[in-house]
């Protein structure tokens, strides 16, 4: 399956940053009208989660830049008919973080 990547950089501490993202993925709410079998699996000390759809994978990982800002890192596994849909699948991927973190 193809993969992509995804940087969103975020005016939180790396801590606070994963506070949010794993408060906004825990119910699986947003991404449900993607997939209604989203499964998201968190592992709190190394701030990673990932997301297993019948469609799809991801990973992210927020990770500490200093002075109040980190960085969620995605990285989306997709099959090769879903290519095509790659950049609609970016920008809904941002505007949810970006209604969650401005």
């Amino acid at each position: 399956m193809p993969k992509f990547s995804i940087d969103y950089k975020i005016p939180h501490s790396a801590q606070d940053g994963y506070k949010k993202i794993k408060k906004v993925l825990s119910d699986g709410g947003e991404l449900k009208k993607f997939d209604s079998n989203i499964q998201c699996t968190f592992d709190d000390p190394n701030k990673t989660l990932s997301v297993k759809g019948a469609q799809f994978k991801a990973e992210m990982a927020v990770q500490d830049k200093g002075d109040d800002e980190s960085n969620i890192a995605i990285k989306v596994d997709i099959p090769f008919l879903l290519m095509p849909f790659k950049s609609k699948i970016t920008e809904s991927l941002q505007k949810m973080l970006q209604k969650h973190f401005g």
